[in-house]
């Protein structure tokens, strides 16, 4: 039987489909799983609508909560050998931004301030009371900044990690250099519903040293879609608030 080209290009588009599909299949398999394997170590909260996420440790005591804001493409179990130090002696909150970790996402668009807002309202709803010493790593530390400017009153300290500035877009080498990222991380959180991102485990770098659970947690929150997708909103608002100034 002779296989004329518009043969050929449809076998070719029944295999390429073919195999998406049990990709995809396998993809939403291995989240169900991961989701029975790593049920949320911490607290959660309703925040207008959605869960968030907080791991508490450490004693009640008088004097300031330690509240960690993990950096772009991290969330809470990234500060486990931090609160570890600090469990003698403080309190410690590491949370994760709405739409990472096990938190839910939000309605919200991503940028600092109502990351900031909805922080203040998870730790309100936790009982977690102020005053609190703010600590962000990289990107978590525009949110840090962002709640220290909205509630001084709450604020006794803040901590910057090697943390984002507010204006590095603009003063980027790169030119156009956010935008290219935001677009790069929405075709791998589109890649990621085949499972990309569980093959490529962005996670490594930043789980380093970390005891296995925490590393198959970060592993296994890193593989979601959605995890490239709120990556990317922060991105863009990040920008577009640099772009404003």
């Amino acid at each position: 039987m002779k296989w004329g080209r518009p043969g050929v290009i449809l076998v070719i588009v029944v295999i390429v489909a073919a195999v998406m599909g049990a990709a995809a299949a396998v993809q939403q398999a291995l989240t169900v799983r991961d989701r029975r394997r790593f049920p949320p170590p911490g607290l959660l909260v309703n925040v207008d609508g959605h869960q968030m996420h907080l791991q508490v440790r450490g004693p009640d005591i008088d004097g300031p909560t330690v509240v960690l804001d993990a950096g772009m493409g991290s969330f809470s179990p990234n500060w486990h050998w931090v609160q570890v130090e600090l469990a003698s002696t403080v309190k410690s909150v590491a949370y994760d931004r709405a739409g990472l970790g096990w938190s839910r996402p939000s309605r919200r668009q991503r940028d600092a301030q109502t990351i900031a807002m909805e922080l203040r309202d998870a730790l309100r709803e936790a009982g977690i009371e102020p005053p609190y010493v703010l600590a962000g790593h990289s990107f978590g530390g525009l949110p840090v900044r962002a709640f220290a400017d909205l509630y001084p009153e709450l604020t006794a300290g803040l901590v910057l990690v090697d943390a984002s500035h507010p204006d590095q877009w603009v003063r980027w080498p790169t030119p156009h250099a956010a935008q290219i990222l935001e677009v790069s991380q929405r075709i791998v959180g589109w890649l990621g519903w085949f499972g990309l991102l569980r093959v490529l485990n962005l996670s490594r770098r930043i789980s380093a040293g970390l005891p296995a659970r925490q590393a198959a947690e970060l592993r296994a929150g890193a593989a979601l879609p959605g995890y490239a997708a709120i990556e990317a909103e922060q991105l863009r608002a990040a920008a577009s608030c640099c772009a404003a100034r």
